[in-house]
């Protein structure tokens, strides 16, 4: 996909989710390919709230926020794709305030609600062009190392997946996992 010229870099990347202030974390991140405009939001659960809005930092998550967030970047684009850092860590399955949070966001506009930091697949639902992946799995964490110390599903913990999503203006035109 192709930026917005207003978030230009010389690679192509863009930050989602965090940046110099509240106000640069909170925006969106705008891509356009074959006429096709995604807008992105990104959260963070950590629930350590920013307290200096003028302060480097990220988006901490709220759901009304994301909600809002959303109804103000709908008419600006064609898709909307809301990123999300939360989940349990090992626990194969959402946590059901989660998965509410993910269906909800769907159900208030956004196309594709990504949830990620569980390091497991937990799950996704597809449906009238609409897409949750409630936890995408474990690519980066190797759960023989580290300071965890908590291995409750070894077998799921090695599992993940790529999610290939087609968009469209509808939405989610097809989807595939491998």
């Amino acid at each position: 996909l192709r930026r917005s010229a207003e978030l230009g870099s010389r690679d192509g990347s863009a930050v989602l989710g965090a940046g110099d202030s509240q106000e640069a974390a909170r925006r969106p991140v705008i891509m356009e390919r074959k006429g096709l405009r995604v807008g992105f939001l990104g959260f963070g659960r950590t629930l350590q709230a920013q307290k200096d809005p003028a302060a480097p930092g990220f988006v901490e998550w709220d759901e009304d926020l994301a909600v809002h967030a959303i109804r103000q970047l709908w008419d600006s684009v064609d898709v909307v794709v809301v990123s999300i850092h939360i989940g349990f860590m090992w626990i194969d399955y959402p946590k059901p305030a989660f998965k509410q949070a993910a269906d909800r966001l769907l159900a208030e506009g956004a196309h594709v609600v990504l949830m990620h930091h569980a390091h497991v697949l937990q799950g996704y639902a597809a449906e009238d062009g609409r897409l949750a992946v409630y936890n995408l799995g474990n690519f980066i964490a190797d759960i023989y190392e580290g300071e965890t110390g908590v291995t409750p599903v070894p077998a799921r913990q090695l599992e993940s997946a790529i999610f290939l999503i087609d968009l469209a203006r509808r939405g989610v035109a097809e989807m595939g996992v491998v």
